[in-house]
């Protein structure tokens, strides 16, 4: 064992020309470093996708009959309109307003091709956007014989390249077997799915960027037609079609409300009658505004006396002014007086432990969904009594119950609820929670290769990386391996790619040189992936990537980090071996390099003794040697590497 320990330590020398090195810690962070090596192996027997998508081998993957691979299967399901999470009344005036204008347009053209007509909804803060959509989706369902496809936006789908995860879902209505796959759609592909099945209704819910939603509106066959809301003048104006703005509830409607609310009715000309008419006036015919007062009055009391009684406190607080007038409001949160005064109230009205709860949903990302676990483990308690007290935020109406375990907070309340958090001095802590907490769970699923669990967690995972760019570096790289594999298998490696420029800013300006030569170790990582993507000079990437690679090694030295140097070379061995791929490149120099420093790594890797990167090496080398051909024995002998071991020839 000694005699071939010593031949291994000068073989090294001689590969690299360097000194014996001295025996690495092998540490925690060690351990999670290992993130940062990328696995060269194609797709296994079993198609793993986290091996395909992580090592950026999408390109050599579609050569393989995917259908077969997937086990794709041709069938449609006709696509429903959503649930209603929350009983509704029906704006029975909005409503046939609304279908009227939209089969104005049905024949409409706005473009040089045959496009679907659209009518977009706009309105207030709180008006209704969404549940008048809602309404719209279950109301038409049946003039649709193809279906209603509803898309929920909102802000995470700022680019065309976001709308990529609401076309896959699109798809698998047409295609079975997708899900949890690699597998892309553009809109041709999208819109060619459809063509069988054309006449459907689709709604775009929450819509910030007209430019994002383009993939969306090119998928849908001129037949269709399109429903968009928006809080943007700006996308109502330019949106084509018919143009509807949501207005204040009609008094039939609010009473309607109130009746829903209670299970109550008062008397036409009774007295009950005059405080409901009033706290429906005085709350300016607000949805929002009278449904938190309604959830309070009904948490409060079951009789009209006891109703009347918390009527009165939402009155007089309108009256008066609330000094939540002085919290500072994120800048994408218009002020409402009406909603300020009935949640100040329903506020105050919590206890404690309560009122801390709610102000820590304002660290959670706006308009998107959380699951009761995540919750339970910010506010530091067990999920019975987190499902308890969101179950109480949804009875008060600041909250919305979204499915079994999922819910989501409305903008303009998280937006209170945020402002709050802040003014107790309690944002950081709570964004560090948050943060911490998401980056864990998707580092529990990545390492279990279920990754995709977390794709409904995506707009949080995004709104943590946020927070730790700036203010936590090593939780933002964390996040940056371990959301690797959930971004590329859905199409958000661009994301990825971003993400790494954003910490490797960060790092150069306030970071450590390990943090900085980390950086560049997962920038490289990045940029090997996109290269496969559609459009992408895919030598141009591979060659960014070697040199984001080259930038680590300037700080990770076979002396000083034995396991980062290795794993770094490791990569761009296998990034040598896809340029030796490449028409112009000198094919037999390229390969040559790369078996020359796989097989250091290979030494290296074998002194630190740590059997995962052992196993990825190795599957480098084999795929060094496939590409060599009939050459490999000439640059093996090159080396001077003594024999290769069996499992190489």
């Amino acid at each position: 064992m000694q005699a071939r320990l010593a031949e291994r330590v000068a073989l090294l020398r001689r590969l690299r020309g360097a000194q014996p090195q001295p025996q690495p810690q092998v540490t925690a962070s060690v351990v999670e470093d290992l993130q940062g090596l990328e696995d060269p192996a194609g797709p296994a027997a079993t198609f793993d996708n986290r091996q395909m998508q992580v090592a950026g081998h999408l390109y050599q993957a579609q050569e393989i009959n995917i259908t077969n691979v997937f086990d794709l299967q041709w069938r449609w399901v006709r696509p429903a309109p959503p649930n209603l999470t929350k009983e509704l009344v029906e704006r029975s005036e909005e409503i046939e307003a609304v279908i009227k204008k939209l089969r104005a347009q049905g024949a409409v053209a706005i473009s040089a091709i045959s496009s679907p007509s659209a009518v977009a909804v706009q309105g207030m803060p709180g008006a209704g956007k969404t549940s008048l959509a809602r309404l719209l989706a279950r109301k038409l369902d049946r003039d649709y014989p193809d279906g209603v496809l509803w898309a929920d936006v909102g802000p995470r789908v700022k680019t065309r390249e976001d709308a990529t995860a609401i076309l896959n879902a699109w798809a698998a209505y047409f295609v079975g077997g997708i899900a949890d796959t690699a597998l892309t759609f553009t809109p041709e592909a999208v819109r060619a799915l459809m063509s069988e099945h054309p006449r459907l209704l689709a709604i775009l819910d929450n819509v910030w960027s007209l430019d994002a939603i383009k993939p969306l509106r090119e998928a849908l066959p001129g037949e269709a037609h399109l429903i968009l809301t928006t809080r943007s003048l700006e996308v109502m104006r330019n949106a084509g079609g018919a143009t509807h703005t949501v207005g204040l509830l009609s008094k039939a409607d609010a009473r309607a409300l109130v009746a829903l609310r209670l299970r109550w009715t008062p008397g036409e000309d009774s007295s009950d009658a005059a405080w409901v008419d009033d706290l429906i006036v005085r709350l300016g015919y607000h949805p929002l505004a009278l449904d938190i007062a309604l959830g309070l009055m009904a948490s409060e009391g079951f009789t009209p006396e006891e109703w009347r009684a918390t009527a009165q406190r939402v009155i007089e607080q309108v009256r008066q002014g609330t000094d939540f007038g002085a919290l500072k409001l994120p800048e994408e949160v218009d002020r409402e007086a009406n909603v300020e005064a009935a949640l100040a109230v329903s506020y105050r009205a919590l206890d404690e432990a309560a009122q801390a709860r709610f102000r820590a949903l304002g660290a959670f990302a706006p308009e998107a969904d959380f699951a009761t676990a995540h919750a339970a483990a910010v506010w530091g308690c067990d999920e019975t009594a987190a499902r308890t007290q969101l179950t109480q935020f949804v009875q008060r109406a600041v909250l919305d119950r979204r499915d079994d375990d999922v819910w989501r907070q409305h903008a303009v309340l998280r937006g209170y609820a945020l402002a709050l958090l802040r003014d107790a001095g309690e944002y950081d802590e709570v964004r560090a929670r948050h943060t911490e907490i998401y980056d864990q769970a998707m580092q529990a699923a990545d390492a279990a290769q279920r990754y995709y669990e977390m794709l409904p967690a995506l707009p949080q995972l995004r709104h943590a990386f946020a927070w730790a760019v700036e203010q936590d570096l090593a939780r933002a790289q964390g996040l940056i391996g371990h959301c690797a594999a959930l971004q590329a298998a859905f199409g958000f490696a661009r994301e990825g790619l971003d993400w790494c420029e954003q910490a490797l800013e960060a790092a150069r300006r306030r970071g450590t040189p390990a943090d900085v030569a980390r950086a560049h170790g997962s920038l490289g990582i990045a940029l090997a992936r996109v290269a496969d993507l559609p459009g992408e000079d895919r030598r141009q990437r591979l060659y960014d990537a070697l040199a984001a690679y080259d930038e680590a090694l300037q700080f990770r030295r076979p002396d000083t980090a034995p396991l980062d140097y290795a794993m770094t070379q490791n990569n761009r061995a296998t990034l040598l071996r896809d340029l030796a791929a490449l028409p112009g490149e000198d094919r037999r120099q390229r390969l040559y390099d790369a078996l020359r420093i796989a097989w250091e790594a290979r030494l290296l890797f074998e002194q630190v003794q740590f059997a995962d990167p052992q196993d990825i090496n190795r599957r480098t080398l084999i795929g060094i040697r496939t590409e060599c051909g009939d050459d490999f024995e000439a640059i093996w002998q090159a080396l001077d590497a003594g024999d290769a071991p069996d499992w190489l020839r």
